[in-house]
């Protein structure tokens, strides 16, 4: 409205200061429009995985038969649109750092033949993943916003509202686990022997089965299907854990130096 009423108060002065009849005026171009903002892909999530990898520190000395020692790791949870098609929506990364525990008897009678465990403070993890530096992070205020935020849910204890069920890993040591008959899902579907052989074959060791507690926290459920750390065991195997003898040559059932961590499970 501004623009019309200058043209038409140049066009009156004009005409009055002059006897020639006014030329044509041509018509103002038009303004151009603003540019529509892309409209954001939906966020669709169907399905998540998880991974991640762990270090452990040179063992300290024992006491009462149990020696403890740093370990630093992370997880990563993959956010899938649409699983079957194998689409990515993004990736979550935490980082964590706690201690293992190493020594049979570390859990007692809710877990008989655990020799290890590691125990992650609910203060010692921070969410790393950053959409600016890589294109497939998730963003964590989206995540809350659609209010799917595993990875922070599965850091926080109960107690604060939270998951937890990611702040402890037990260990059982692979061949422990054969000559007990341990099975990583409840109906032994794939068997512990038949995972054995796929990573000798992917030229990796399978080391251990993790386990993490289904007495409390969010994963409770996963009692139903995966395969316990023994009998009547408030613990269920999520984990597959392995190394790279190229790149940690370490052997034994400690899990000493770089392991990765793998799951069978998804949760949609």
């Amino acid at each position: 409205m501004r623009l019309l009423f200058v043209l038409l108060s140049t066009l009156a002065l004009a005409a009055a200061g002059c006897d020639e009849p006014p030329t044509a005026t041509p018509e103002p171009p038009d303004e151009p429009e603003e540019p529509e903002e892309p409209t954001p892909a939906p966020f669709e999530v169907d399905a998540r995985s998880f991974s991640g990898t762990f270090t452990v520190g040179e063992p300290g000395e024992p006491g009462d038969d149990v020696t403890t020692a740093e370990v630093a790791g992370s997880y990563a949870i993959t956010y899938w649109s649409n699983f079957e098609a194998n689409a990515v929506q993004c990736r979550q990364v935490i980082e964590w750092s706690g201690v293992v525990s190493l020594g049979f008897g570390v859990l007692g009678a809710d877990c008989a033949a655990c020799s290890a465990v590691i125990d992650i403070p609910a203060e010692s993890w921070e969410d790393i993943s950053d959409p600016e530096l890589d294109p497939d992070a998730c963003d964590a205020d989206e995540l809350r916003a659609e209010q799917i935020e595993t990875g922070r849910f599965l850091m926080t204890p109960v107690e604060a509202d939270g998951g937890q069920s990611f702040q402890q890993i037990a260990l059982v040591d692979t061949a422990s686990a054969l000559a007990l008959g341990l099975e990583v899902t409840a109906d032994g579907d794939p068997s512990l022997a038949d995972l054995v052989t796929q990573f000798d074959d992917a030229d990796l060791v399978l080391t251990h089965i993790g386990y993490i507690p289904t007495d409390e926290g969010a994963l409770t459920g996963l009692a139903q299907v995966a395969g316990a750390s023994g009998s009547d065991e408030p613990y269920g195997a999520m984990w597959l854990v392995s190394r790279d003898p190229a790149l940690n040559p370490a052997e034994g059932m400690e899990p000493i130096g770089t392991h990765r961590l793998g799951s069978i499970w998804i949760l949609q």
